[in-house]
Parts: C-alpha cells; structure tokens; sequence
C-alpha cells in the first residue's frame, strides 16, 4: 500500500490468528515503544487482528531494499507468532468483558 503523504511504501503482514486479546495488546503497545519490534510497528486491523507494519521510502525503493525489508517484516513476524504462543491470557480482562460471560458452553 502507498503512503502518499508520507512517500513511502508500506508494508503490512499479519500475526497469529484471530482478534488480540488483552496479554497481545498490552505485547503490542510495548513494543511500539523506542521501537522495540525491530522497525516494525505492531498495530490491531480494523478486524481485530493483529498485524506487523514496516513503512519504506519511496525514493529508496529498489528491488533489493523491497526485498530486504519485506524480508526482515517476514523475520519480525515469525519472532512474534513464536512469542504469542508463550504469552498468557490475561485473564481479568475475561473477566470484565460481559460478552465472554455470555457464551454458550
């Protein structure tokens, strides 16, 4: 997807499956910070989900830079599948969100 305003290319991969749920969120937001994710920018999809952005200049944009960013997107991602696998549910956040006292079991 282009970035008009910002002149950039950006490059966009999601990780794991389903909707965040409060451990991945809080993971997210942390890794956001000082750009803890490697240059890739964790945020939630319209849909919930989450997904791994890495924005890449548009005047710098060859072959080889595409490549090697969509390269170390795809290595980000897989550091993050790996890492959610370990994260525990945060359990409170079931607690307070009346729809998950409302399944059918």
């Amino acid at each position: 997807m282009e970035q008009g305003a910002r002149a950039q290319i950006l490059l966009s991969c999601a990780v794991g499956a389903g909707k965040m749920d409060g451990a991945q969120a809080l993971m997210a937001a942390q890794s956001n910070f000082l750009q803890a994710g490697g240059g890739a920018v964790a945020c939630a999809a319209p849909d919930g989900s989450m997904h791994l952005q890495l924005g890449v200049s548009r005047a710098d944009c060859s072959a080889d830079t595409l490549l090697s960013a969509i390269d170390a997107l795809l290595n980000q991602v897989e550091t993050w599948e790996k890492r959610l696998v370990r994260a525990e549910p945060d359990i409170d956040a079931l607690r307070r969100d009346p729809a998950f006292m409302m399944q059918s079991v």
